[in-house]
């Protein structure tokens, strides 16, 4: 708010609201990020009970050393990216 740029968070708040009414073109209007998020979840979650239900560890690419990398790079280039006054950047920023 102070500097007048979007951070990556931004309309996250807005996106779970979304999520919880089921709105999931909201979500793509408030935080575009925000799908990522809920498939890295969907994914862990999918290794979590496969693990679970064949009694054997699966290996999962979150735990990769390159994946924090991966995901912080992809992070900044959103933040930048839905800062850009641009056509079609200006989609990325958060509507009202």
């Amino acid at each position: 708010m102070m500097t007048g740029f979007y951070c990556p968070g931004c309309g996250s708040q807005r996106a779970v609201h979304a999520l919880l009414h089921f709105d999931f073109y909201g979500i793509l209007r408030y935080n575009p990020l925000f799908y990522l998020g809920i498939l890295v979840i969907m994914y862990s979650l999918y290794i979590y009970i496969w693990s679970f239900l064949h009694k054997q560890r699966r290996v999962s690419l979150l735990n990769h050393p390159k994946t924090p990398i991966i995901l912080f790079v992809v992070i900044v280039l959103y933040w930048v990216a839905r800062n850009i006054p641009f056509v079609p950047f200006v989609y990325l920023a958060p509507s009202s």
